[in-house]
């Protein structure tokens, strides 16, 4: 069974056992760690907005092989805590578990209200993959027992072949539609029919939301069912005068792209219902983001590619189109890339494909739309330097999205010329598609690959020596030098004064690796990469 076979499985089988409970399948999270107060697994409760639930090991990951123990986990042998979560201000509770690590025969199972008589909402083990909950009330309770899962009769017997798991959470307003303005920046619209129940005939309500924060409303659908002749109906702004954004209706298909009031802060929303009949009626999840527009037309790059040391090159101003499809989850040496210790990424990899960029400011911005999701988890996505495509640092936040939504992932601290790559991954192995734009901080394609200098390197890759092979059109002052994959400048070729010709500069270079060789003509420059390799 592949990873993406296991990961649909268990999503139905979690659907289904809790069809009858006000449970929402969907992941949304932007991850910032570090900042948020950390919440251990034990028997004591906590009321909070905003948290990191680890298991009993804390922030901790896997130990690792030892000579007695294959694995040593995070949390110990033989755990039984029951630990309550509420919020502390009234309302829901939304976590997502962005790494499940559980084995052999533990488990953790999910409880929908302050106590373990609740709900069962799910039950959390070997098999279950990255997943989300909101509670229907302020508080969710988590009940953990881990067994005796060491190897007695081998060896010593003394292992503690434990997991881990991290949740993050945060508190969720509902909002019914009823007639009234909501000032927020994260909410669950739903209709007047609650989690778990219809909408009502004869409804015709207006409501208004507007950015608490001046940044910019998305509203993504997590589920919708209109009745016929019911109509939902949105309007940028605070009325609704002129023409309407989007009307849906019982035709709608599913997934709705992301719904963005057009050059406004506001959103107004009108629901109709009629006499005759009426649907489940909809959740859809309201966010503020710091991306304002519609999806862009694709551009001219390559899509990306399927290992790091082939990334495809993107440019400042040139949107890509992409898909999370035919990608695997293993590095050029066929490891799987969550057994490579060297890249910290937020949950596990199934399909991930690379991007790289040269830095041309200290802090890059990159735009991401994501829409048409098989499994509506949507993708992951982060930024890292390496020179080695082994061991990463990690320059961004790390985002996963769970719809087909907008956002923005901002790299820090980039230095001025030096190479970074773009992991996207889909989140549980969903199947997406998205576009990407480099809005700041990346080279233009028109000035560092201007096609005023053509230049050939063959062969490439290469064993021994290449041959870079370009035409001066006029006397000029030539510089050839050669980067790593850090932007790091490791060699000057050649610098001199040449007249007008076609040249032949041989390139030697010791290390097998990735480098960018750039050649540069008075003012002019250009950069192909070249690939060592014995």
């Amino acid at each position: 069974m592949t990873k993406k076979q296991k990961i649909n499985y268990i999503k139905i089988i979690i659907m289904k056992i809790n069809e009858n409970h006000i449970f929402l399948l969907f992941a949304f999270i932007t991850i910032s760690l570090q900042c948020k107060a950390q919440y251990n697994m034990d028997n004591t409760p906590v009321n909070s907005c905003s948290g990191i639930f680890y298991d009993s090991g804390g922030s901790g990951t896997n130990i690792g092989a030892t000579y007695t123990c294959i694995v040593q986990g995070s949390y110990s042998n033989n755990e039984d805590y029951i630990k309550k979560i509420c919020s502390n201000n009234g309302e829901n509770l939304f976590f997502t578990f962005n790494e499940i690590d559980i084995v052999g025969s533990d488990y953790l199972m999910v409880y929908d209200g302050d106590t373990t008589t609740a709900p069962l909402i799910a039950t959390l083990d070997s098999s279950s993959v990255a997943t989300t909950f909101i509670s229907s009330s302020t508080c969710l309770t988590f009940k953990f027992h881990s067994g005796d899962n060491g190897t007695t009769g081998w060896l010593n017997g003394d292992c503690d072949n434990g997991g881990n798991w991290s949740a993050s959470f945060h508190c969720l307003q509902q909002v019914i539609i009823t007639d009234t303005l909501v000032n927020t920046c994260s909410a669950l619209f739903i209709d007047d029919g609650g989690l778990n129940n219809s909408y009502s005939n004869n409804v015709n309500s207006t409501i208004t939301f507007c950015s608490s924060n001046s940044n910019c409303l998305n509203l993504n659908f997590l589920e919708l069912d209109l009745g016929q002749g019911d109509q939902l109906t949105f309007y940028s702004g605070s009325s609704t005068l002129g023409s309407p954004l989007i009307t849906l209706d019982q035709n709608t298909i599913f997934p709705i792209q992301t719904i963005i009031p057009i050059n406004e802060t506001c959103l107004t929303a009108q629901f109709t219902s009629d006499s005759i009949g009426v649907g489940q009626g909809w959740k859809a999840y309201l966010e503020c983001t710091q991306l304002c527009e519609l999806i862009p037309e694709c551009g001219s790059n390559s899509p990306p590619t399927d290992q790091c040391i082939d990334a495809t090159q993107i440019f400042y101003s040139d949107p890509i189109c992409a898909n999370t499809s035919n990608y695997t989850c293993f590095d050029q040496n066929g490891v799987d890339w969550d057994d490579v210790p060297g890249l910290v990424f937020c949950g596990s990899i199934e399909n991930e494909s690379w991007l790289t960029f040269i830095a041309n400011d200290t802090v890059a911005k990159i735009k991401v739309w994501t829409q048409n999701c098989q499994n509506n988890d949507g993708i992951q996505i982060s930024v890292y330097s390496t020179i080695d495509c082994q061991n990463f640092v990690q320059y961004s936040n790390c985002v996963s999205v769970g719809l087909p939504t907008n956002f923005l992932v901002t790299a820090s601290n980039l230095t001025l010329g030096n190479t970074y790559y773009i992991l996207i991954d889909g989140f549980a192995g969903d199947i997406c598609d998205y576009v990407i734009l480099l809005e700041s901080g990346i080279s233009n394609n028109e000035t560092i690959l201007s096609t005023n200098i053509p230049i050939e390197l063959y062969p490439n890759p290469f064993s021994d020596k290449a041959i870079l092979h370009y035409e001066i059109m006029q006397p000029s002052n030539v510089l050839i030098e050669i980067f790593n994959l850090y932007g790091d400048k490791i060699q000057t070729i050649f610098q001199n004064k040449m007249d007008i010709g076609i040249y032949n500069t041989e390139i030697n270079i010791y290390s097998d690796g990735i480098y960018f060789i750039k050649l540069s003509i008075d003012k002019k420059s250009n950069f192909i990469k070249a690939i060592k390799m014995n």
